[in-house]
């Protein structure tokens, strides 16, 4: 079984059928064997760039984190999280992305694999990272 942490960007093009999520990493998120998280962490990302007019949403965000209709997991923020964060290497140390800091935290800490687009995270997660381009 695959246990998933999808990324802030890969959640909302799941969510919003955007083209860029690629046949591959959709069909693994739809297999009914994949256990798929969401972290609250992407919900905080996406209410803050929304307030902040830095992302626009084509639905309403109560649509948007339908996660049971979606058939996904909300993974909250928990002390150990924030404990491991304030341990984490930063091994990326150009990289201050709080929330893709916490999310790799996350990830690495519940032995997720992280489901994203972008290749900043093979510096934290060089074992756990399906990386879709």
């Amino acid at each position: 079984m695959n246990r998933l942490l999808l990324d802030t960007h890969i959640f909302i093009w799941y969510a919003t059928n955007d083209p860029r999520l690629r046949k591959e990493p959709k069909a693994l998120i739809d297999d009914l064997r994949s256990e798929v998280f969401v972290s609250m962490v992407t919900c905080w990302e996406i209410s803050i760039k929304l307030g902040l007019g830095k992302l626009k949403l084509e639905m309403p965000l109560g649509d948007l984190f339908a996660f049971e209709r979606q058939a996904m997991n909300l993974l909250e923020i928990t002390l150990d999280d924030v404990s491991a964060y304030a341990m984490l290497d930063f091994p990326v140390q150009e990289h201050r992305d709080p929330f893709d800091r916490l999310l790799a935290v996350q990830a690495r800490e519940r032995g997720l694999k992280f489901v994203t687009a972008d290749p900043v995270f093979m510096g934290y997660l060089p074992n756990d990272l399906l990386i879709i381009n």
